[in-house]
């Protein structure tokens, strides 16, 4: 039987300790519980060691036995630091249930070795205890993967000297084969050039740890990204991942002796300017009666909504469900909530801009029509994509061919039976226009005219209303929008190529800003 289990236990059997209060530990506590139980093992493993000795050489058993006097102590540590670990860990690593493993199997060896050496054994079982300690295994260390990433230093640092770089039973030469299979890709070479022989261990150890021991260069990479935490976003994903980063670099500060604790003020200003302005405004009104929250109170009411943010998302799916099943209705009810939208895009299929995109070129969520990728190629470079992926010609899908295609739109440019972006521009001859000659030719012709205008509420990309005015003109058929008024809107534009005809038919190829929502 396991001597620690996260499900069944929470202290060693026939231990009197108190029960472990897990809930007042967080993520910023796992490098301190972390080093607090590879310590714990790292005591175990020496106390094995001597005990190891000691079974074939009489002068080692006194010592044995003084560590086996705290042996249960070392057990109760690690398991206080170990299965708080294991609670906090949604997906414990592989290397945690090893640890764990393997220090039950040392706990029971040293309880072995004690009632072997407690025993009365005649002079002749001398060579018996030669014996017995030959055939003790002990059990094989794993270590930590270190790839040249300087936040995961002080893990791997104290990790491998607790377990490698400070035993007194390895070789040089087996610590560097331990410090070498430990390393991958920039560490690696950092030492490969070394040859794995005794005498280059230390010089291989301590030009890794002149490259990656660096108070300096961590605490800024550290610093750097606390200041680039963004919260303005309300996907679910992005925003715990936000929030983890921001703890994950604050605990290694802390680690680092910056007094972290004393930060609140700077912390919580921070953090303030980075989210979205709705969100500090539920913030400030939950603490209106707090001269200055405190940074717990903030990261507290961040993680309430970032769970918030994922309980939303098994919500989605239906959404989306009855949104494709009442598709007639779609386009009324997109045009009502986005009147931008409607405007910029009046020209475009109405079709590709209301439903939900999986881009079929590059995997992202949009459509192929605001694809950067897609749109930085030239014409025939989108036609050889289309015809080697087999898409449709006229909409861009893969799931049927041009001949099967049932959209009833076609390319806006020359009316054909292609998609707007494969369509090829043919220089015409522009002919002269006896009309548009006659009317030029009137110079007294009055080129003044009055134009309606009015003040419109346009919501933006956060839910807002901004107002604008509008200009209206009778006699046009297509749509526009400043680029100014774009950009205070908060919409992303994407480029289209399109004409706009003016008097007497005369036309100009232009490169329109098109809203895609």
């Amino acid at each position: 039987m396991s001597l620690l289990s996260k499900h069944s236990t929470r202290r060693l059997k026939g231990s009197k300790s108190k029960s472990i209060d897990v809930e007042e530990y967080t993520a910023q506590d796992l490098p301190s519980l972390r080093r607090k139980r590879t310590m714990s093992y790292n005591r175990l493993v020496k106390a094995l060691e001597i005990g190891t000795v000691a079974l074939s050489d009489s002068s080692k058993r006194d010592l044995f036995l003084s560590y086996y006097r705290d042996i249960k102590t070392i057990a109760h540590n690690f398991e206080h630091a170990h299965l708080i670990i294991l609670d906090i860990l949604d997906d414990p690593e592989d290397v945690d249930n090893k640890m764990q493993e393997r220090f039950d199997d040392m706990y029971y060896q040293v309880g072995s070795i004690y009632h072997s050496l407690t025993k009365s054994f005649p002079p002749s079982s001398q060579s018996q205890n030669a014996n017995y300690s030959s055939n003790i295994r002990l059990p094989k260390i794993v270590l930590p993967s270190f790839s040249g990433n300087i936040k995961q230093w002080p893990e791997y640092y104290d990790t491998f000297n607790a377990l490698i770089h400070n035993s007194t039973t390895l070789t040089d030469t087996e610590k560097f084969h331990y410090l070498v299979s430990s390393l991958s890709g920039e560490a690696l070479t950092v030492v490969k050039t070394f040859p794995k022989t005794q005498d280059h261990y230390h010089d291989a150890y301590q030009t890794l740890v002149n490259r990656y021991k660096s108070k300096r260069n961590l605490s800024f990479i550290c610093w750097r990204e606390v200041l680039n935490t963004d919260f303005k976003h309300n996907d679910a994903n992005k925003f715990q991942t936000s929030l983890d980063l921001l703890e994950e670099n604050l605990c290694i500060l802390k680690t680092l002796d910056f007094p972290v604790q004393h930060w609140d003020f700077v912390l919580v200003y921070h953090i303030l300017s980075k989210i979205d302005p709705e969100v500090r405004q539920s913030l400030e009104e939950k603490y209106s009666d707090v001269e200055i929250p405190s940074f717990d109170q903030v990261k507290s009411f961040l993680r309430a909504k970032s769970e918030a943010l994922i309980r939303g998302t098994h919500f989605t799916a239906t959404t989306k469900l009855k949104s494709n099943q009442t598709a007639p209705a779609v386009v009324t009810s997109q045009s009502r909530r986005t009147p931008a939208a409607t405007v910029l895009a009046a020209s475009l299929d109405i079709k590709q801009t209301t439903q939900p995109y999986k881009c079929v070129y590059c995997d992202e969520s949009h459509s192929i029509t605001s694809c950067p990728t897609f749109l930085k190629k030239s014409v025939d470079e989108r036609i050889n994509v289309a015809h080697e992926k087999k898409w449709c010609y006229n909409c861009l899908k893969s799931s049927h061919q041009l001949k099967d295609c049932k959209s009833i739109f076609t390319c806006r440019t020359c009316k054909r039976k292609h998609h707007t972006l494969l369509h090829r521009e043919r220089p015409q001859p522009q002919e002269p226009n006896p009309t548009v000659s006659a009317l030029i030719s009137k110079s007294h012709l009055n080129t003044t005219v009055l134009l309606a205008t009015a003040i419109v509420q346009v919501r933006d990309a956060s839910g807002r209303m901004q107002s604008f005015r509008a200009l209206f003109d009778t006699g046009s058929q297509s749509n526009f929008i400043t680029e100014s008024a774009v950009k205070s809107l908060g919409f992303t534009p994407a480029k289209v190529d399109t004409k706009v005809s003016g008097l007497g038919k005369l036309w100009h190829p232009f490169l329109v800003m098109s809203l895609v929502q």
